[in-house]
């Protein structure tokens, strides 16, 4: 598919080939010039690396080999400047290609079950111009045979989660966000909640979401206090379907409740059951806490420590920061939290 996609008239640049070996001294030295210097050099070392006794090596090379070597210098240093050049233009171009160039997420792709359309997760800077810019995602869908996608609905940071037999895709608002929310493709190629989606087809589901599913979330803080705003969310999960949407199953981590033990819900919708939905507390994916780290909004680490109490008594400046909680199978979540 990379041709498919390359802006027309653009090739990938070639990065320039490496430079060759820069010269030593040492290969201009006859073996007497050599044997000499070595010795210098052990003995030197025997001596307890005296800086003021490092042996020069100019001194043991002859006025004919120190200006052949010299002469090599100068050569390389050119086709150092040469290279410097070479690699300087290369990412010129590279960097306007790329910039052109649509970036799919590897790690977020299905495939319709005919091998036509595949569904990935478009990745963007919301200023192209501003490498620092904030990164954007948004669902997309691939012909194979043509090579043209399409972006799908107008929601900010979805990400592609599975296809269905159709072409229709599910996808999620970021992992790590604490209002995890699933959406679902309407056959109109409209993007709607997955609960929206169950609650329409499923009232009976629909409910019990919203009973089992509404949590307490931290949403946003204080502009001048940092003092935490919470609001009453349904948390859907990302959500994952079968070929045909028959069977959802959706799954969350608990970020609501900074005070309980990290835990992974995984919720399972048979659409076409009398009464099938269930909430496993996945027992295989259990964590334990081992460990957290906070850090500023510079990204600077300001405290480790191995529970949570020290984190809330914790003496920290005023503001946001964010807390790094450290699983026991090696993974870990990321939440705001004012201070």
């Amino acid at each position: 598919m990379e041709n498919k996609f390359r802006p027309e008239g653009m090739e990938w640049p070639k990065y320039p080939e490496n430079l060759p070996k820069s010269p030593e001294a040492i290969d201009y030295m006859t073996d007497e010039m050599r044997n000499s210097y070595t010795q210098a050099m052990n003995d030197w070392a025997d001596g307890g690396y005296d800086s003021d006794l490092f042996p020069n090596v100019a001194e043991y090379l002859s006025p004919e080999a120190i200006a052949e070597y010299n002469e090599a210098v100068d050569e390389w240093n050119a086709l150092v400047e040469e290279y410097n050049n070479k690699v300087a233009e290369f990412f010129t171009v590279f960097e306007e290609f790329t910039a052109k160039l649509p970036s799919f997420q590897y790690n977020s792709s299905s495939i319709t079950p005919d091998g036509k359309k595949v569904a990935s997760t478009l990745t963007v800077l919301e200023n192209p111009d501003d490498i620092w810019s904030a990164q954007l995602t948004f669902p997309a869908r691939i012909d194979i045979a043509t090579g043209e996608y399409e972006v799908l609905g107008n929601v900010k940071n979805l990400s592609v989660w599975s296809v269905l037999a159709d072409g229709r895709i599910t996808a999620s608002t970021p992992v790590m966000d604490g209002n995890l929310q699933g959406y679902i493709e309407t056959e109109d190629g409209e993007l709607i909640s997955i609960y929206d989606y169950i609650n329409n087809l499923r009232p009976d589901y629909g409910e019990w979401m919203r009973k089992n599913m509404t949590h307490t979330v931290e949403v946003d803080y204080e502009p001048e206090t940092y003092a935490p705003i919470y609001d009453e969310l349904l948390i859907s999960g990302a959500t994952v379907a079968s070929r045909d949407a028959g069977k959802i199953v959706t799954w969350a981590i608990n970020n609501w409740d900074y005070n309980s033990p990290v835990q992974y819900y995984a919720y399972y919708f048979d659409m076409n059951a009398a009464n099938s939905v269930d909430n496993i507390a996945a027992d295989g994916l259990k964590a334990e806490v081992v460990g957290y780290e906070v850090y500023d909004l510079y990204g600077r680490r300001v405290l480790q420590a191995t529970d949570k109490n020290s984190v809330k008594n914790a003496a920290l400046a005023k503001g946001v920061h964010m807390v790094k909680t450290i699983l026991s199978n090696g993974e870990s979540t990321v939440e705001k939290i004012a201070f």
